[in-house]
């Protein structure tokens, strides 16, 4: 098993409570699932319990974390079985491992552990956290991106029985070339963003410019559905959203975002998606030879106009907005999606150049259907 010196870190603490705080991709989620799942194997009749802020965001992190470690042969042959009904690892310990999300703090109550790892665990409450930690007999991880001060810096931070690790993509030796390009990209795009994502210390992230957007279990809307697709390859993903309306209200879905996608790539995401194939598809007009390959294999791909980031902001923000839970990852932009400031704090009036992928291809898409095709040219 591969480990970095964040699963030492976590594996060696014994303290009550192991706080995890770094930036992005620095190893923190996936070094502490090893280290629960050695403790699985190794202590016997344990009951280890993962939770996250909900299960969308769990689906597609730790529990993917979690699918991605148990692959190794060595580990896969300890476990006896997993119950994919409620989310549990049975290992021939008699340990379990399971994976729960709680509601509020009524519903952290019920139910007793030895471990506990709250993933992205600023998405959870205090009251939701304190009822979890009274019922959690041996140890507490806890990780999370440093975007701001929250519970963790106020109510835990200095107590005896708490320790804390910092880290970085830095802790991380066997990260793509590809990631650590786009993090460092921060340096020179905002210093605070670096602050955070690159060099994992708590920063104030302020100025969200969709602060208020709802989360909806499924997307519903049937009136004017249209797909947005923003290319992106080696340090940027490609976003594709699907946006329709539902009783005057823009609802959204991410459909895909992830990095090293070739057009045939895409085309078959597209063709898995069907009915895609029958709606319109707007995506970012830089990429003429893109959009050609894609309409050859018969979609309907038109290019976008391109026209001041604020302006079509400020059209998107005259509606209400809806994106189902399942978009994780556009929910991950939309929390840290907000304006450029000058070194004297003056807003620059256009958005950070990071986290805006899914945001640009909604725009694209956004501007075709609600303000007229003027705005797109055919390629």
């Amino acid at each position: 098993m591969k480990t970095t010196t964040v699963y030492a870190w976590n594996a060696n603490a014994k303290h009550r409570i192991v706080v995890n705080q770094g930036g992005s991709s620095s190893s923190k989620t996936y070094s502490i699932v090893q280290v629960l799942i050695i403790k699985a194997i190794q202590e016997a009749g344990k009951v280890i319990t993962i939770t996250a802020q909900d299960y969308p965001n769990m689906r597609k992190g730790v529990l993917r974390d979690f699918e991605r470690i148990m692959s190794e042969p060595a580990l896969n042959a300890q476990l006896t079985g997993f119950n994919k009904t409620n989310n549990t690892a049975h290992y021939k310990s008699g340990s379990i491992i399971e994976f729960v999300i709680f509601k509020d703090e009524q519903d952290a109550k019920s139910g007793k552990r030895d471990y506990l790892f709250i993933n992205e665990c600023d998405g959870i409450t205090f009251p939701v956290y304190q009822a979890l930690a009274m019922r959690t007999r041996v140890q507490i991880f806890l990780d999370y991106n440093p975007t701001r001060q929250f519970w963790v810096h106020e109510n835990l931070l200095g107590r005896e029985d708490v320790i804390i690790f910092y880290s970085t993509w830095r802790n991380n030796p066997f990260l793509e070339k590809s990631i650590i390009a786009e993090i460092e990209q921060y340096k020179t795009i905002d210093e605070n963003y670096y602050k955070v994502f690159s060099l994992g210390r708590t920063g104030v992230l302020t100025g969200q410019i969709f602060p208020n957007w709802k989360r909806i279990e499924t997307f519903t809307a049937t009136k004017n559905v249209v797909i947005g697709l923003d290319f992106g390859f080696t340090n940027s993903p490609t976003a594709i959203v699907k946006l329709g309306e539902e009783s005057g209200i823009i609802q959204g879905h991410e459909i895909c975002y992830r990095r090293q996608m070739s057009n045939q790539d895409i085309i078959e995401v597209l063709k898995d998606a069907n009915p895609y194939r029958d709606i319109t598809i707007i995506a970012d007009s830089a990429e003429p030879k893109s959009i050609s390959e894609i309409k050859a294999a018969g979609f309907k791909v038109l290019g976008a106009e391109k026209i001041e980031v604020k302006e079509g902001i400020n059209f998107m923000k005259k509606w209400r907005w809806e994106i189902t839970e399942d978009s994780t990852n556009w929910e991950k932009e939309r929390k840290n999606y907000i304006w450029s400031k000058d070194r004297d704090g003056k807003d620059l009036n256009v958005p950070i150049k990071a986290f805006d992928h899914c945001f640009d291809a909604a725009r694209y898409a956004f501007l075709f259907q609600w303000h007229g095709k003027k705005l797109i040219r055919v390629l």
